[in-house]
């Protein structure tokens, strides 16, 4: 009875010693899941954050798109009236000549008609440029207010972190602290997400248009792509939803003169195509070789309004500096086409749209003097006004389609001035700094596949080690006769515990999803960044027993010598 009852105690003593460790390693494992879990919360606040502010100041650019494409169709119904007296003032006077006076009873109304135009357009383009002049710098000061703001609680994150792990290792257990490999997993998340110190492609990183770098070029180009795509249909293309002559989602509106409306444009079309199967590699007309004769003639007159707002960079030395500009015509064209092929070869291809200019209108908001000049038009920097065909950098698709349509109207010399002169004079924003700075994660369709990463510990994962060592475990601290001790490796306990920031847009829930159906991945635009916990991989559980806990289960390898440096090395460390 006693030999049993000394086993009975020592098996007893055994269980509560391994009950001790247990408890230990449970709660040791807690803190690290706790501190990890803490720390991705707050950058997937931080994520969130961004996200916001980056759809504020986006919607702020577009509201100064929107300023400055009033400006543009101000300037541009101000021109009608001396457009009228160019036209007509010739005419009128040679009738009161001809006619000694006669003809009075119509040319005085016309020429009264044509002041009348003039004044009204006169007072309403003052009235809005007072309006819209003095609202850019504040639209464009409270972006860089949130600009300031994102990059603020950025850095205040990288603080928060650090004090939420010290927090949720305080409250969870006594006498951890963060093992070598820990310490060492969380610099490399750290430096990865923040890019402190710089690292290649960091998960957030902060782009400015005062940059020169490709990288940097590229990320302020897609901001701008971005704000170019959340225009509102009357900055984008002058979309006209209440006249019968609009053309829809292209923009503006049409009203045909010749042949008279409502009857269709002059079409004609002639081929003679050679019948041949498909299979021998016969086509269809015109541009198949057995298409023996195509010609095709399109020709109409109308009364063309189109314009738009763009936000483009002006090259300004190397660097890319944005500026918002606008423009609005409205012009008499003649449509002409001429297509002639023959045996599928394009002989001949004539496309002339043009006429007289009605009114030509022009805006833009772009700093004026310094070195960070970004004004545009026949004086200002690249990109010209002109357009393409004559030279500049404006293609024929831009402003809602007007360069291609009214070209003429791109080309005028008169008086008034042309759409280059009229955006570089309506200059609304003088002091406008083009687009703020701002943070955004990785580019790619997912930033966040696990497969990009190869150690384990690169933003948005965060993995971290705690150990606790034996001296500090419950059972150690036993004195006396029944105090037992176990042999732990290092003389210490120790766990790894790993989370990540993910995106994801809840898509069962009507309030959240998106009304197109599509997938969202995440970026520094969308606002549902989250926080969870993942499985450790089979090579961050090696690299913690070989580092954390310097076990290396290779005995037949001659590696004592490194093992005893790295553990030397692993002393060193906190």
């Amino acid at each position: 009875m006693l030999l049993s009852a000394c086993i009975i105690v020592l098996l007893g003593l055994m269980l509560f010693n391994s009950g001790i460790v247990t408890s230990e390693k449970m709660q040791l494992q807690n803190a690290a899941d706790a501190a990890v879990y803490s720390v991705s919360t707050i950058e997937a606040r931080d994520l969130n954050f961004t996200a916001y502010t980056n759809r504020a100041m986006i919607a702020n650019e577009v509201a100064i798109g929107q300023l400055v494409g009033l400006m543009s169709w101000a300037a541009h119904f101000a021109s009608v009236g001396p457009f009228m007296n160019l036209y007509f003032n010739p005419i009128l006077s040679a009738l009161e000549a001809g006619t000694l006076g006669i003809a009075s009873f119509f040319t005085v109304p016309m020429r009264v008609l044509i002041q009348v135009l003039t004044s009204v357009g006169a007072t309403i383009r003052s009235g809005v440029q007072a309006i819209t002049s003095p609202v850019v710098p504040v639209v464009a000061a409270i972006n860089k207010a949130y600009s300031i703001a994102q990059r603020s609680f950025h850095l205040v994150s990288f603080m928060f972190s650090v004090f939420a792990l010290d927090e949720m290792l305080k409250q969870n257990t006594d006498g951890a602290q963060l093992s070598g490999f820990g310490l060492v997993a969380l610099i490399g998340h750290f430096v990865t997400l923040y890019g402190i110190p710089p690292v290649d492609n960091p998960f957030v990183t902060s782009y400015s248009q005062n940059a020169v770098e490709p990288e940097q070029k590229a990320g302020m180009e897609r901001l701008a792509s971005i704000v170019n795509a959340s225009r509102d249909p009357f900055s984008m293309n002058r979309y006209d939803p209440v006249s019968p002559f609009s053309q829809g989602a292209a923009g503006g509106w049409s009203f045909p003169l010749f042949p008279p409306y409502p009857l269709p444009a002059i079409d004609f079309t002639a081929q003679i195509e050679i019948p041949v199967p498909s299979w021998l590699g016969g086509g269809s007309c015109p541009d198949a070789w057995n298409c023996l004769f195509s010609l095709s003639f399109h020709f109409q007159i109308a009364m063309d309004r189109n314009g738009g707002t763009d936000l483009r960079y002006v090259t300004n030395g190397n660097r890319q500096l944005y500026n918002w500009s606008a423009a609005d015509t409205t012009a008499m064209n003649a449509h002409i086409g001429f297509d002639l092929w023959v045996f599928g070869a394009h002989l001949l291809d004539i496309a002339f749209s043009g006429g007289p200019p009605l009114g030509i209108g022009g805006a833009q908001a772009g700093r004026a003097t310094g070195a960070q000049r970004a004004v545009v038009g026949g004086v200002g920097p690249d990109p010209s006004m002109l357009p393409d065909f004559a030279g500049g950098d404006v293609s024929s698709e831009m402003y809602g389609g007007s360069p291609g349509i009214s070209s003429l109207a791109w080309l005028w010399t008169g008086l008034p001035m042309g759409v280059s002169q009229s955006a570089y004079t309506y200059n609304i924003g003088r002091g406008y700094p083009g687009l703020p700075r701002y943070n955004d994660t990785k580019p790619g369709p997912d930033p966040i596949d696990i497969t990009t990463g190869t150690l384990g510990f690169e933003a948005p994962y965060l993995m971290i080690g705690l150990i606790k060592e034996s001296d500090n475990i419950g059972h150690s601290r036993s004195k006396g006769r029944f105090g037992l001790t176990s042999e732990h490796a290092a003389d210490q306990i120790g766990v790894i515990s790993k989370s990540e920031v993910y995106f994801s847009r809840p898509n069962d829930l009507s309030y959240f999803a998106r009304a197109d159906g599509k997938v969202e991945y995440g970026s520094g635009f969308n606002p549902y960044w989250q926080a969870r916990l993942v499985d450790t991989t089979y090579l961050d559980r090696l690299s913690a027993l070989l580092i954390q806990q310097r076990q290396l289960y290779l005995p037949s390898l001659p590696l004592g010598p490194v093992i005893d440096d790295i553990t030397n090395l692993m002393d060193l460390l906190p």
